[in-house]
């Protein structure tokens, strides 16, 4: 989430944002090379979307501390949640991280020290 981006934004690989808006109906083919959106700032767009609501500063911030603080307790084999300890199974030089209580939190993490 950067801030003048659309906070309605779930990412291209879905459907429709949270807004509801179909991605499809607002992509821009206009241009050559990759898609543009007019819900990212990344690119010039020729496509609108009325119910474009921009990220403020303010909250591309908050949204990267709570990104740090959900990183740092997985990093700690914590849950985000609850702080319960996380159960790992590694395997392969990876690992999957779950809560008890929550279920799947984290998967396809290097395990420090191993190949």
């Amino acid at each position: 989430m950067r801030a003048g981006d659309c906070k309605h934004f779930t990412g291209i690989q879905h459907e429709r944002c949270t807004a509801g808006v179909r991605y499809l109906d607002v992509r821009d083919s206009s241009q050559p090379g990759p898609y543009s959106w007019p819900c990212l700032k990344l690119r010039p767009c020729t496509t609108t979307c009325g119910k474009f609501e921009s990220v403020t500063a303010d909250e591309e911030q908050a949204f990267q501390r709570e990104s740090d603080r959900i990183l740092a307790a997985v990093l700690a084999d914590k849950c985000p949640e609850c702080n319960a300890d996380l159960l790992i199974a590694k395997s392969g030089g990876s690992c999957v991280k779950s809560c008890p209580t929550h279920g799947f939190v984290s998967r396809e993490c290097r395990v420090l020290g191993e190949p």
